[in-house]
């Protein structure tokens, strides 16, 4: 389940709705608690659980990764085909803001073609070494395919939204001169939704960036002693892994 050679296991916590696997990094003298959850269902359900995590953590120092499923949502507008309960995101919210959790989403997740670049690389990757030194120069090693694969997909995904403007704009002069055919309707209404999937795409990696800058930067509204130092800030969700190599 885990690199010999980079995390060494020290013990594991069984509960009702989480498992938690402590280890030390090799080469880095830190212990790592990787916590994997399935959240129930109940608004109170959760919050038992989220008090649960908190003690487990409150106990342990060193890195924390939370990642699973939490059933839970921030924000309105995460939730769908589900009743909204105010109370449950804001007992989350809590729960993320009283242990200094910074959660990382990154909508390049959802991109085709990322998994496996981050499969070829990191099967391919060759290097003898140190542990620290072995991750450090496999991270950078993934990380040089990922932009390679991120360039190449910014670049395609210009050319489409400039072909399907193109047509668009082809369209919309013959609309001022005819009616338009089934085919070309047909056309007008896929290249309008194209655009608009392509723009909702950008504010996912708009809002990403943001979130990004919060974690690192800080609210800049909030005083600068609430802010949390890269060693006090724990790490949830497994995106976060990716991230660090995306940088």
């Amino acid at each position: 389940m885990w690199d010999s050679e980079l995390f060494d296991y020290r013990e594991s916590v069984k509960k009702m709705n989480f498992i938690i696997i402590k280890g030390w990094l090799k080469g880095y003298n830190e212990v790592l608690s990787v916590v994997n959850v399935y959240a129930p269902q109940s608004t109170r359900a959760k919050q038992d659980l989220w008090n649960e995590i908190q003690a487990e953590m409150a106990s342990e120092e060193g890195y924390w990764i939370i990642a699973g499923d939490f059933n839970a949502v921030r924000v309105r507008e995460e939730r769908r085909n589900s009743e909204f309960k105010p109370s449950c995101p804001r007992n989350f919210n809590n729960f993320i803001h009283n242990k200094g959790l910074v959660e990382f989403y990154n909508s390049w997740l959802k991109k085709e073609g990322l998994e496996d670049v981050v499969k070829s690389a990191a099967a391919s990757f060759k290097f003898s070494g140190e542990p620290d030194l072995f991750l450090s120069k496999k991270l950078a090693f993934i990380r040089s395919k990922i932009k390679i694969w991120r360039d190449e997909m910014i670049e395609k995904e210009g050319e489409e939204e400039r072909r399907v403007r193109d047509d668009l704009e082809r369209l919309e002069e013959l609309m001022e001169t005819r009616n338009l055919s089934k085919d070309e309707e047909w056309t007008f209404a896929e290249c309008n939704k194209v655009l608009k999937d392509l723009s909702l795409k950008k504010g996912e990696d708009l809002r990403q960036r943001s979130r990004i800058k919060w974690a690192i930067d800080g609210d800049e509204n909030s005083n600068s002693s609430t802010r949390l130092s890269t060693r006090e800030r724990h790490l949830t969700t497994f995106q976060v892994y990716l991230l660090t190599i995306f940088g």
